[in-house]
């Protein structure tokens, strides 16, 4: 009796666990039949024996595919967003780069030519005062001619202001008793390079410092810079400290007449002093250069050989008669003045 009681308890269990499956099979197929076609691939993957059915029955498939289609969308749609973003070209701005003409690069002039044209510039603001324009001529005497006794100057490129004859009119070895007639040549008729220049060459390589002293003499007194500084050459070869055996001053080698009360043994002032000197001298001779030049060696108008010669007071009192050719032709060319020796009185000195 126990035994069948056993038997029948077992039978029950087995037919009540067999419905109890059944069921949940039927409810398990039911939900994934009618599960949404958007349910995420996270949820298709924890289903797990129920993905094989999903395939075989073309389900999971179409589901697959849509779920690309959307990824593939939204990408889309994201990358338009993305390039929406980006700022469009300006039409009106590519247009007016096209009509634009190019502009095309200055060359540069090289450091030597800005060298040269600075140069140049310099020397012609020097020009103005210093011996061209209004108080020098390209040309010199060239083509030139004067009255009196020396008509024509015999003007060349070596010799533009004049030859030795010219100067020194009617003053001969030959003839020791004629009298010196200077032409009546103006200032403005003379050729003279300018204080730059003179002051780059190497001849006048003892006045370049004091530059400064004889273009603010020439600029007071118009007398040309050049020829300042030609008369330093010639007297003293620009040393301030020369003191001349006859008592003169400086530089420009002034008598002490000329310095009472002003102390000549500074350059400034010895070249200021020489020049409102030698111009009172050209304004006083009615504009002769030549005459005016003369003066400054102690020529005066009817020299003769035998008086500029004479050596009564000393060798170095004679008057040097090479002093006008070694001044206009030679100093004031950019020449050296010393080797222009014709006469050469004071060679012997």
């Amino acid at each position: 009796m126990r035994f069948n009681s056993i038997i029948l308890t077992v039978f029950l269990a087995t037919i009540m666990s067999l419905q109890v499956s059944s069921s949940a099979a039927d409810a398990g197929i039911n939900g994934m039949v009618n599960e949404p076609v958007s349910r995420s691939l996270d949820t298709e993957e924890a289903i797990g024996s129920t993905s094989l059915w999903k395939r075989n029955t073309g389900m999971g498939k179409q589901r697959h595919v849509k779920r690309c289609r959307a990824s593939s969308q939204s990408k889309s749609q994201f990358a338009h967003k993305k390039d929406d973003k980006k700022p469009k070209p300006d039409k009106s701005k590519k247009m007016t780069k096209s009509k634009a003409k190019p502009v095309k690069p200055k060359p540069e002039s090289s450091s030597k030519e800005q060298k040269s044209n600075k140069d140049n510039s310099d020397d012609s603001d020097d020009d103005k005062s210093s011996g061209s324009g209004p108080l020098g001529s390209v040309k010199g005497l060239l083509g030139l001619s004067f009255g009196g006794q020396c008509s024509n100057p015999h003007a060349s490129k070596e010799s533009p202001n004049g030859d030795i004859n010219f100067l020194n009119c009617g003053l001969s070895k030959n003839n020791p008793n004629g009298k010196w007639s200077p032409p009546n040549v103006k200032m403005s008729q003379l050729k003279f390079i300018s204080s730059s220049q003179a002051a780059k060459s190497g001849v006048f390589g003892g006045c370049a410092k004091y530059k400064s002293a004889f273009d603010s003499a020439s600029k007071s007194t118009g007398v040309p810079a050049v020829l300042l500084m030609s008369f330093a050459m010639q007297e003293s070869t620009c040393n301030p400290g020369v003191h001349g055996k006859n008592g003169e001053i400086g530089m420009m080698q002034l008598t002490p007449d000329k310095c009472k009360g002003k102390n000549c043994w500074d350059p400034t002032t010895n070249v200021r002093v020489a020049a409102q000197y030698f111009k009172s001298q050209l304004d006083g001779f009615g504009g002769n250069a030549l005459q005016a030049i003369g003066i400054y060696n102690g020529w005066q108008k009817g020299l003769t050989y035998n008086r500029a010669t004479s050596q009564q007071y000393g060798c170095h009192a004679q008057n040097n008669l090479d002093y006008l050719n070694q001044l206009l032709n030679g100093w004031a060319q950019g020449k050296m003045g010393y080797k222009m020796k014709v006469y050469n009185n004071l060679g012997k000195c």
